[in-house]
Protein backbone atom coordinates (compact mmCIF):
# COMPACT_ATOMS: atom_id res chain seq x y z
CA UNK A 1 0.00 0.00 0.00
CA UNK A 2 3.09 2.68 0.34
CA UNK A 3 4.31 4.41 -2.94
CA UNK A 4 7.20 2.55 -2.58
CA UNK A 5 5.83 -0.82 -2.66
CA UNK A 6 3.32 0.21 -5.61
CA UNK A 7 6.28 1.48 -7.55
CA UNK A 8 7.97 -1.65 -6.91
CA UNK A 9 5.53 -4.29 -7.91
CA UNK A 10 4.61 -1.72 -11.02
CA UNK A 11 8.52 -1.99 -11.95
CA UNK A 12 8.56 -5.99 -12.10
CA UNK A 13 5.97 -5.96 -14.10
CA UNK A 14 7.07 -3.20 -16.71
CA UNK A 15 10.71 -5.74 -16.73
CA UNK A 16 8.61 -8.96 -17.25
CA UNK A 17 6.73 -6.90 -20.26
CA UNK A 18 10.04 -5.77 -21.53
CA UNK A 19 11.80 -9.26 -21.10
CA UNK A 20 8.74 -11.21 -22.99
CA UNK A 21 9.36 -8.38 -26.23
CA UNK A 22 6.09 -6.40 -24.96
CA UNK A 23 7.72 -2.87 -24.80
CA UNK A 24 4.22 -1.20 -24.78
CA UNK A 25 3.01 -2.57 -21.98
CA UNK A 26 6.10 -2.17 -20.04
CA UNK A 27 6.12 1.11 -20.37
CA UNK A 28 2.73 1.61 -19.32
CA UNK A 29 3.62 -0.17 -16.05
CA UNK A 30 6.56 1.69 -15.85
CA UNK A 31 4.36 5.01 -15.87
CA UNK A 32 2.71 3.69 -13.14
CA UNK A 33 5.50 3.17 -11.49
CA UNK A 34 7.27 6.39 -11.73
CA UNK A 35 3.76 7.81 -10.63
CA UNK A 36 3.56 5.92 -7.43
CA UNK A 37 7.46 7.22 -6.73
CA UNK A 38 9.12 9.28 -9.05
CA UNK A 39 12.31 8.69 -7.60
CA UNK A 40 12.26 4.74 -7.40
CA UNK A 41 16.02 3.61 -8.84
CA UNK A 42 14.95 0.26 -10.08
CA UNK A 43 12.07 2.33 -12.63
CA UNK A 44 14.46 4.94 -13.49
CA UNK A 45 17.62 2.50 -14.32
CA UNK A 46 14.79 0.33 -16.43
CA UNK A 47 13.96 3.65 -17.92
CA UNK A 48 17.29 4.29 -18.71
CA UNK A 49 17.06 1.22 -20.24
CA UNK A 50 14.11 1.69 -22.69
CA UNK A 51 15.57 5.00 -24.23
CA UNK A 52 18.51 3.05 -24.66
CA UNK A 53 16.91 0.88 -26.36
CA UNK A 54 15.25 3.20 -28.60
CA UNK A 55 18.33 4.74 -29.55
CA UNK A 56 18.07 8.19 -27.12
CA UNK A 57 21.37 7.39 -25.21
CA UNK A 58 21.81 10.82 -24.17
CA UNK A 59 18.24 10.56 -22.71
CA UNK A 60 19.61 7.42 -21.20
CA UNK A 61 22.53 8.98 -19.43
CA UNK A 62 20.25 11.64 -18.20
CA UNK A 63 18.42 9.84 -16.14
CA UNK A 64 21.32 7.63 -15.11
CA UNK A 65 23.14 10.62 -14.06
CA UNK A 66 19.97 11.94 -11.76
CA UNK A 67 20.10 8.41 -10.01
CA UNK A 68 24.04 9.05 -9.46
CA UNK A 69 23.21 12.50 -8.19
CA UNK A 70 20.66 11.20 -5.40
CA UNK A 71 22.47 7.66 -5.07
CA UNK A 72 25.96 7.84 -5.64
CA UNK A 73 27.07 4.05 -4.88
CA UNK A 74 23.85 2.76 -6.59
CA UNK A 75 25.41 -0.23 -8.86
CA UNK A 76 23.46 -1.09 -11.19
CA UNK A 77 22.95 2.68 -12.81
CA UNK A 78 27.02 3.22 -12.23
CA UNK A 79 27.65 -0.29 -14.52
CA UNK A 80 24.49 0.27 -17.25
CA UNK A 81 26.32 3.72 -17.34
CA UNK A 82 29.73 2.91 -17.93
CA UNK A 83 28.00 0.13 -20.73
CA UNK A 84 26.34 2.73 -22.40
CA UNK A 85 29.49 5.39 -22.61
CA UNK A 86 31.08 2.51 -24.10
CA UNK A 87 28.87 0.42 -26.22
CA UNK A 88 26.89 3.57 -27.48
CA UNK A 89 29.24 6.63 -27.23
CA UNK A 90 32.32 4.51 -27.67
CA UNK A 91 33.74 6.73 -25.03
CA UNK A 92 36.42 4.54 -23.59
CA UNK A 93 37.46 7.28 -20.70
CA UNK A 94 34.27 8.48 -19.72
CA UNK A 95 32.80 4.25 -19.15
CA UNK A 96 35.98 3.09 -17.55
CA UNK A 97 35.30 6.15 -15.22
CA UNK A 98 32.18 5.02 -14.77
CA UNK A 99 32.82 1.67 -14.17
CA UNK A 100 35.76 1.97 -11.48
CA UNK A 101 33.65 4.54 -9.71
CA UNK A 102 31.09 1.28 -9.42
CA UNK A 103 34.06 -0.86 -8.57
CA UNK A 104 35.41 1.24 -5.29
CA UNK A 105 31.87 1.99 -4.51
CA UNK A 106 29.72 -1.31 -4.42
CA UNK A 107 30.71 -4.26 -1.82
CA UNK A 108 30.62 -7.24 -4.91
CA UNK A 109 30.58 -5.07 -8.11
CA UNK A 110 30.42 -7.96 -10.22
CA UNK A 111 28.47 -6.38 -13.67
CA UNK A 112 31.19 -3.53 -13.88
CA UNK A 113 33.90 -6.05 -13.34
CA UNK A 114 32.89 -8.00 -16.73
CA UNK A 115 31.91 -4.79 -18.41
CA UNK A 116 35.74 -3.69 -17.94
CA UNK A 117 37.12 -7.27 -19.23
CA UNK A 118 34.73 -6.80 -22.19
CA UNK A 119 36.15 -3.57 -22.82
CA UNK A 120 39.98 -4.62 -22.42
CA UNK A 121 39.41 -7.56 -24.67
CA UNK A 122 37.69 -6.18 -27.39
CA UNK A 123 40.73 -3.64 -27.15
CA UNK A 124 43.13 -6.60 -27.30
CA UNK A 125 44.49 -5.67 -23.96
CA UNK A 126 44.76 -9.47 -22.88
CA UNK A 127 46.95 -8.41 -19.94
CA UNK A 128 44.41 -5.83 -18.46
CA UNK A 129 41.98 -8.06 -18.87
CA UNK A 130 43.44 -11.05 -16.96
CA UNK A 131 44.44 -8.78 -14.22
CA UNK A 132 40.76 -7.91 -14.29
CA UNK A 133 39.08 -11.25 -14.06
CA UNK A 134 41.51 -11.75 -11.13
CA UNK A 135 40.41 -9.03 -9.49
CA UNK A 136 36.50 -10.14 -10.13
CA UNK A 137 37.73 -13.66 -8.62
CA UNK A 138 38.26 -11.97 -5.60
CA UNK A 139 35.47 -10.46 -4.71
CA UNK A 140 32.61 -13.09 -6.61
CA UNK A 141 34.57 -16.42 -6.62
CA UNK A 142 31.67 -18.36 -7.62
CA UNK A 143 29.07 -15.88 -9.16
CA UNK A 144 27.93 -17.20 -12.12
CA UNK A 145 29.65 -14.44 -14.55
CA UNK A 146 32.71 -15.04 -12.88
CA UNK A 147 32.70 -19.28 -13.95
CA UNK A 148 31.26 -18.56 -16.80
CA UNK A 149 34.38 -16.22 -17.79
CA UNK A 150 36.71 -18.59 -16.49
CA UNK A 151 35.44 -21.37 -18.98
CA UNK A 152 35.27 -19.37 -21.68
CA UNK A 153 39.13 -18.66 -20.89
CA UNK A 154 40.13 -22.32 -20.09
CA UNK A 155 38.65 -22.92 -23.55
CA UNK A 156 40.46 -20.55 -25.08
CA UNK A 157 43.96 -21.96 -23.49
CA UNK A 158 42.56 -25.89 -24.60
CA UNK A 159 41.73 -26.80 -21.69
CA UNK A 160 38.49 -28.05 -22.86
CA UNK A 161 37.83 -30.46 -19.81
CA UNK A 162 38.52 -27.63 -17.50
CA UNK A 163 35.84 -25.99 -19.42
CA UNK A 164 33.57 -28.64 -18.99
CA UNK A 165 34.01 -29.30 -15.63
CA UNK A 166 33.15 -25.52 -15.00
CA UNK A 167 30.10 -25.92 -17.63
CA UNK A 168 28.82 -28.84 -16.01
CA UNK A 169 29.13 -26.90 -12.18
CA UNK A 170 26.61 -24.29 -13.73
CA UNK A 171 24.17 -26.70 -15.52
CA UNK A 172 23.09 -28.00 -12.03
CA UNK A 173 21.59 -24.97 -10.85
CA UNK A 174 21.15 -23.13 -14.51
CA UNK A 175 20.29 -26.39 -16.63
CA UNK A 176 17.78 -23.74 -18.93
CA UNK A 177 20.68 -20.67 -19.60
CA UNK A 178 21.44 -21.13 -23.20
CA UNK A 179 25.29 -19.47 -22.39
CA UNK A 180 26.18 -22.23 -20.32
CA UNK A 181 24.41 -24.49 -22.82
CA UNK A 182 26.93 -22.83 -25.55
CA UNK A 183 29.73 -23.33 -23.35
CA UNK A 184 29.26 -27.12 -22.56
CA UNK A 185 28.45 -27.66 -26.28
CA UNK A 186 31.90 -25.82 -27.07
CA UNK A 187 33.62 -28.13 -24.75
CA UNK A 188 32.11 -31.16 -25.72
CA UNK A 189 33.11 -30.38 -29.57
CA UNK A 190 36.33 -29.81 -28.45
CA UNK A 191 36.76 -33.52 -26.52
CA UNK A 192 35.27 -35.12 -29.13
CA UNK A 193 31.90 -36.01 -27.84
CA UNK A 194 29.71 -35.07 -30.84
CA UNK A 195 26.81 -36.59 -29.58
CA UNK A 196 26.82 -34.29 -26.18
CA UNK A 197 27.81 -31.00 -28.14
CA UNK A 198 24.66 -31.68 -30.74
CA UNK A 199 22.63 -31.66 -27.54
CA UNK A 200 23.79 -28.75 -25.43
CA UNK A 201 24.30 -26.45 -28.90
CA UNK A 202 20.56 -27.65 -30.06
CA UNK A 203 19.36 -26.38 -26.76
CA UNK A 204 20.87 -23.13 -27.14
CA UNK A 205 19.71 -22.25 -30.12
CA UNK A 206 15.93 -22.90 -28.96
CA UNK A 207 16.62 -20.29 -26.86
CA UNK A 208 19.01 -17.78 -29.40
CA UNK A 209 17.75 -18.93 -32.88
CA UNK A 210 19.80 -16.01 -34.13
CA UNK A 211 23.08 -16.87 -32.37
CA UNK A 212 25.79 -17.62 -35.75
CA UNK A 213 28.54 -19.18 -33.89
CA UNK A 214 26.14 -21.29 -31.87
CA UNK A 215 24.84 -22.43 -35.67
CA UNK A 216 28.27 -22.87 -37.01
CA UNK A 217 29.38 -24.41 -34.30
CA UNK A 218 26.36 -27.09 -34.57
CA UNK A 219 27.08 -27.48 -38.29
CA UNK A 220 30.49 -28.74 -37.39
CA UNK A 221 29.22 -30.98 -34.93
CA UNK A 222 27.39 -32.63 -37.80
CA UNK A 223 30.00 -33.00 -40.04
CA UNK A 224 32.24 -34.52 -37.77
CA UNK A 225 29.45 -37.06 -37.14
CA UNK A 226 28.78 -37.50 -41.03
CA UNK A 227 25.35 -35.69 -41.21
CA UNK A 228 26.00 -33.36 -43.63
CA UNK A 229 22.42 -32.63 -44.39
CA UNK A 230 21.91 -31.63 -41.38
CA UNK A 231 24.89 -29.60 -40.83
CA UNK A 232 23.01 -27.58 -44.33
CA UNK A 233 19.94 -27.48 -42.11
CA UNK A 234 21.40 -25.85 -39.54
CA UNK A 235 23.06 -22.79 -41.54
CA UNK A 236 20.44 -22.39 -43.72
CA UNK A 237 18.14 -19.57 -41.83
CA UNK A 238 21.97 -18.18 -41.24
CA UNK A 239 22.22 -17.90 -44.93
CA UNK A 240 19.55 -16.64 -45.52
CA UNK A 241 19.23 -13.63 -42.72
CA UNK A 242 22.40 -12.43 -45.11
Amino acid sequence: GTPAAQADLYTSVAIAHATTGQPEKAREALVRALRADAKFAPALILHARLKAGENDLDGALKVLDDVLAREPGNERAGTLKGELLWRGKRDEAGAVAALRKVIESASTPVGAHVALIGIHTELGRAAQAKEQFEALKKVAPNHPDTLFIEGQTLLQEGKAQAARDIATRMLKVMPDNPRVQLLAGAADFRLGSFNQAETQLTRALRTLPFHLGARQLLAQTYLRTQQPAKALEVLTPAIEQK
